[in-house]
This record gives C-alpha cells, sequence and structure tokens, in this order.
C-alpha cells in the first residue's frame, strides 16, 4: 500500500513537471503578414505616405510605406510577423525631410508644404477614420479606397 501511494505521488509529480515545462516553451503568440493596397477614388494613394496599423490591445502599432501603384507591406520592429488581433488604421501624409536652410528659404518665400487632399482628414488619425481590420495567422490582405 505504502508503495502504490509513493508510486502515485511520483506519477503526479512528474506531470506536474511536465506540464510546467512544456507551458514555459515556445511562445504560443499567433503572428500574420500584412500587405495591400492604399487608392483615393480608385487612384493609387502617393508613394511615401503611411500606413499605421494601431493595435486595440496594448501592442506596438504596425507601419508600412505605400510604394508604387498604392502598394505597401507592414512592419513592426523591424519585422514582417505582426500579431494576430484587431486594429484600428490610420493613412499618413509622406514625411518631408528638409535642413533648417530648406525651411528658413521656404518660410522667407511664403511656400507652402505640399498639401494632399488625395488623403481626407478623417483618414489620418486611426479614432476618425473608422476603419478596422482584424490581423489574422498567414498572409492577410488589406485594401482601402479612401472616399471623402
Amino acid at each position: 500500500m505504502m508503495n502504490t501511494i509513493r508510486h502515485i505521488r511520483v506519477v503526479l509529480l512528474i506531470g506536474v513537471l511536465l506540464s510546467l515545462f512544456i507551458g514555459c516553451g515556445e511562445n504560443n503568440a499567433v503572428d500574420g503578414t500584412v500587405s495591400g493596397k492604399i487608392t483615393y477614388k480608385g487612384t493609387p494613394t502617393p508613394e511615401g505616405c503611411l500606413v499605421f496599423f494601431v493595435p486595440e490591445m496594448g501592442a506596438l502599432p504596425a507601419t508600412g510605406v505605400v510604394g508604387a501603384g498604392g502598394s505597401f507591406t507592414l512592419q513592426i520592429k523591424g519585422g514582417p510577423d505582426i500579431p494576430a488581433g484587431k486594429y484600428k488604421i490610420a493613412i499618413g501624409t509622406p514625411v518631408v525631410e528638409e535642413t533648417a536652410e530648406e525651411a528658413m528659404l521656404r518660410v522667407q518665400d511664403n511656400v507652402k508644404q505640399k498639401e494632399y487632399p488625395e488623403i481626407p482628414e478623417k483618414y489620418r488619425d486611426s479614432e476618425t477614420s473608422g476603419e478596422t481590420f482584424e490581423v489574422k495567422e498567414g498572409a492577410n490582405t488589406y485594401e482601402l479606397d479612401m472616399q471623402d
């Protein structure tokens, strides 16, 4: 009887230890990739515009740069794997880099920076765009044709 109880304890201990080791192994998070196309009334968004996928649950946002034909591929932390989940979307204008001298000349000559009417104001903020997307495991495609 004593040996039977000892065997049961050993089997239970082994079971508990195995479950701990299995649970502490690899990260079970599911990732996907996202690519697609952004247009405005059927016309490709200008190259250099930015696509932002802002997670609903506290992860880092994923970003992409619009290339030829309005295409983009998202990245996060320098890689293409995006955590699965729900995201709010925003489209930003290209980042214009200029030297202090160029900025001073532009201001002195009263030259405005280029405006982007092909990105309606509501799409520039993930809270007002009304656009959402759920990233799932594997390859995902997101296409948006912005309207006024």
